[in-house]
């Protein structure tokens, strides 16, 4: 597993950046596998930031899957847009 940390000059991580963290462990390793250790150890921070923004796995999922769909839903619009605009 690479470890790679998502802010710059000791910022704590955003929910996007332990969002993301998820994301890449999702395709590490099944999703019953994945613990909260795992994701603070992946974005290199103790748990703190983790609880500051979830309650738990099951929060940051759905935060995530949100996440996902708000911003696929955007690039669907704007295809739509797009292919509308074409003569």
């Amino acid at each position: 597993m690479t470890s790679l940390p998502f802010w710059r000059c000791g910022n704590e991580p955003n929910k996007k950046a332990i969002s993301d963290a998820f994301w890449q462990l999702l395709e590490e390793r099944p999703y019953n596998k994945i613990t909260v250790q795992n994701i603070v150890e992946y974005c290199q921070v103790n748990r703190n930031p983790f609880y500051y923004h979830f309650q738990d796995i099951p929060a940051l999922t759905e935060y995530s899957i949100q996440e996902w769909t708000e911003e696929n839903s955007k690039i669907i619009v704007n295809l739509e847009r797009r292919s509308n605009a074409l003569p």
